[in-house]
């Protein structure tokens, strides 16, 4: 048994992946993930109706990917009538949603919080719902935290498809009233002439600058050519002109270049990703900008990398960098044989594979028909993806995949070894006790060790002496243990023998 990095975390869900119906007979779609400081997952979705409309789904997981009912009662929450994009998790607990909401002909972002519990937040705008307007059809696609607890949320305003939509960023104060300090009104809007510009990630550099990464769409009939666009604003709202070609920078390398996502290394570099065009097919492609937004030429081939799926083509949604400089990325790849599935990928801080991560540093999962909108990692490296699955109606899918120093020393079976095949009971383990028992072919002295599945050992090594037929052994097991898959091993005369067991205390 190999457990290795880049691959689904086994003690999730059911072999990695849970499925979820927010509303019965609707497409629910998985639209941003974040996790709690305590490990539970929470995934904000859209249920759509026959004809379009859409409520809001909130979903909370414990670690096991069980649904956590002490969230709302049930695990879920319903805001009827919005439409969401963005889900994070303030310092305190509670969890902030950005969307938007159709006010007549047009259209705002919509903001919610909820308590930690599911219920609405009522100290934050009216009965935990605050909707800011710019005057036009407004998207939301971008939000983050200021360490002071003040909400950026950003996006378009316009029409991007008319090539005259507006980059736009709104902050809120914690109590869901507009920042008068920022750009005067709490409202920051940027456009080019006959340009289209978007929001789709919101970035806070430690000096508390912004970094708004997104799209530059120009209007060529009948053909749109997107390029990424980067542009950087002062904590008051005001466009730094020292970032870039006076503010901002766009980057193109093929016919059309779009980026969904990004993150900011701990260098101070901004890592973009999304897909480029080129003609028959689409690539998922990455972008590294300098410091000062200038195009890291250092970076993959003149500042971009297009990673390969299996010749199929590729669309990357999410962007995480790791302390270590390290970048994940995660999408939706269209396979070869006209199936869908997810995409994960590790990069080192040049460009090229991280070949210690899944295969040669990328590799496609749960084939057929699964989509992936979002990723984030946990506290100990471990990625979280959310998107949908098609099962007759959409079902809001969560994945979570093994990252970072994950357990990997397992030795092959050799057949003359002198203990058997390991078995533990009860299945599933509850409790703080479990039995282990393997056949002795002869006298033999084993170590025996329990460890989780990011490689740390839970209990300490217990040397045994095994003699007979038959070797029985009761473990102690630490309490509190989370739900979820462990390792047991035992080493004896250079072999080392394996069995995977589950704990669930009910």
């Amino acid at each position: 048994m190999l457990f290795s990095q880049g691959t689904p975390d086994l003690s999730f869900g059911i072999d990695g992946k849970v499925l979820t119906k927010i509303t019965k007979n609707r497409d629910d779609i998985g639209q941003s993930v974040t996790v709690q400081s305590n490990g539970k997952t929470i995934v904000i979705g859209n249920s759509f109706n026959t004809i379009g409309y859409s409520d809001i789904g909130i979903v909370r997981y414990k670690a096991n990917g069980r649904l956590d009912k002490t969230f709302n009662g049930t695990g879920k929450q319903l805001i009827k009538n919005a439409f969401c994009n963005v889900v994070k998790v303030q310092q305190d607990g509670k969890i902030a949603i950005g969307g938007s909401v159709a006010i007549g002909s047009t259209t705002a972002f919509g903001l919610w919080r909820l308590n930690s519990d599911g219920t609405l937040d009522n100290t934050f705008g009216v009965n935990g719902y605050q909707e800011v307007k710019f005057g036009g059809y407004v998207i939301c696609f971008a939000m983050t935290l200021q360490n002071d607890g003040k909400i950026l949320i950003g996006g378009n305003d316009g029409n991007f498809y008319a090539g005259n939509s507006s980059l736009i960023i709104a902050r809120l104060n914690t109590d869901g009233t507009l920042d008068n300090t920022f750009s005067g009104d709490g409202k920051f809007s940027f456009n080019l002439t006959k340009k289209s510009l978007t929001c789709k990630e919101i970035l806070l550099q430690p000096d508390g600058k912004i970094i708004a990464a997104g799209v530059l769409d120009t209007v060529r009939d009948p053909v749109f050519i997107n390029e990424f666009y980067a542009m950087r604003i002062n904590s008051d709202g005001t466009v730094d002109g020292t970032f870039g070609n006076g503010g901002y920078t766009r980057a193109k390398a093929t016919t059309s270049d779009v980026a969904y996502s990004a993150a900011l290394l701990p260098d101070g570099r901004t890592v973009m990703s999304g897909f480029s065009d080129f003609g028959s097919y689409n690539r998922a492609s990455v972008l590294a900008l300098n410091a000062d937004g200038t195009v890291d030429n250092a970076f993959g081939t003149n500042g971009w990398v297009y990673p390969d799926f299996y010749g199929g083509s590729g669309i990357f949604t999410a962007t995480m960098a790791q302390t270590n400089g390290k970048i994940i990325l995660a999408g939706v790849i269209y396979n070869t044989n006209a199936t869908s599935s997810i995409g994960l990928a590790r990069l080192n801080d040049d460009g090229t594979f991280d070949l210690t991560f899944a295969h040669a540093g990328r590799d496609t999962f749960f084939n057929g028909g699964i989509y992936c909108n979002d990723a984030t990692m946990q506290n100990d490296g471990k990625i979280v993806v959310t998107g949908w699955q098609l099962k007759g109606n959409d079902y809001l899918m969560t994945a979570r995949f093994l990252n970072g120093t994950q357990f990997q020393k397992m030795e092959p079976v050799v057949t003359n070894a002198k203990i058997g095949e390991l078995n533990l009971f009860p299945i599933p383990v509850s409790g703080t006790s479990a039995r282990l028992i393997f056949t002795v072919r002869e006298p033999v002295e084993a170590i025996i060790r329990i460890y989780d599945l990011n490689g740390r050992e839970i209990t300490a090594p217990l040397r045994v002496q095994c003699s007979g037929r038959m070797f029985d052994q009761t473990l102690s097991l630490p309490e509190n243990l989370h739900n979820g898959i462990y390792v047991c091993t035992v080493e004896a005369d250079g072999v080392l023998r394996t069995v995977k067991f589950e704990i669930h205390n009910f």
